[in-house]
């Protein structure tokens, strides 16, 4: 709920991005000051763009049907295009300062087993299909 007294903490329109920002940095800050901070990875990611700027235009030609479904009557959507990137921020003392990673997949990552051996059970079920024994 958006109202004067409890404004909204996220970064949606019409709010104030200064309150979504500002959670994000309380966040940090908890985390940061945390016992275990040097065991953590803190990931950030939005669900759209959100209008923030992307140099690379999203590519409409020759992006592959990942499994040849195609939708239902009248749209027959063929799932043969992409949507716009989203951002992704990683937070943690393992990573360098000012690291910027630009990564281009052509089949889905292969998600090691030690990762899904300490994860919950909707991560597993998220990733079943990938996994490399």
């Amino acid at each position: 709920m958006d109202l004067k007294m409890f404004p909204a903490n996220d970064d949606h329109p019409s709010h104030d991005v200064y309150e979504g920002q500002m959670f994000v940095k309380e966040v940090y800050e908890t985390l940061r000051s945390s016992p275990q901070w040097n065991e953590i990875l803190f990931v950030i990611t939005y669900d759209e763009h959100g209008g923030f700027y992307d140099h690379v235009e999203t590519p409409v030609r020759g992006v592959p049907s990942p499994d040849g479904i195609i939708g239902p009557e009248p749209f027959l959507f063929g799932f043969d295009r992409l949507g716009v990137r989203v951002p992704t921020i990683m937070v943690s003392p393992w990573i360098e300062k000012g690291t910027v990673m630009l990564l281009v997949r052509k089949k889905p990552p292969e998600i090691p087993t030690e990762f899904l051996r300490n994860s919950n059970s909707w991560v597993l079920n998220q990733f079943a299909s990938h996994i490399e024994a």
